[in-house]
Formats: structure tokens, C-alpha cells, sequence
């Protein structure tokens, strides 16, 4: 069974320490205390998405975040007096 297999209920010590080395390797967490990304590792879901995938919607209520741990993502506003989509960022 794989990492992204295991829900958060039933990992052990060694499946945090796995899936915090992962979320080290990402920039933007790297610098988080470990406590935090124990936390992450704790907590934290998988999911292995298909290209073309919404997450969410510009609007949409916050109900939970994502680290990008491998691929890429494209960010989109929409400005509705100008009937324009603008692509804010492209992270690979």
C-alpha cells in the first residue's frame, strides 16, 4: 500500500516521517517548523488528480488547501466587467 493510500487515522510514526520528507521538498512548506509539518502529515489527504480537474472556483467558500507535490496547476481569475480569464500562474 502506498502512502497516498493510507488515511490519516491509520498511519504510523514511519508513514509522518515519509510524508514529511515529502512536504520538506516542496519550497513554500520547506521552512515550516516540523511540528507543523507533523501536523500536515497528520492530517493531510492525497489525491491524484486528472488534468483538467477544477479544484475550486473563484468565489467559492474556503473549506481546505493543497501543496502541490508533483505536476503542475494553473490559477485563474476571472474579471467579470471585462468577460476576461487571466492565467495568474502556472507552477510546475
Amino acid at each position: 500500500m502506498s502512502l497516498a493510500e493510507i488515511q490519516p487515522c491509520d498511519r504510523n510514526v514511519k508513514d509522518v516521517e515519509l510524508i514529511c520528507a515529502r512536504l520538506r521538498r516542496v519550497d513554500q512548506l520547506c521552512r515550516l517548523p516540523n511540528s507543523v509539518l507533523q501536523q500536515l502529515a497528520l492530517c493531510g489527504y492525497y489525491e491524484d488528480l486528472e488534468n483538467g480537474v477544477t479544484l475550486f472556483r473563484q468565489g467559492d467558500s474556503g473549506k481546505c488547501w493543497y501543496a502541490v507535490m508533483s505536476g503542475s496547476l494553473s490559477v485563474r481569475v476571472s474579471h467579470p466587467e471585462a468577460d476576461l480569464k487571466v492565467i495568474v500562474n502556472k507552477v510546475y
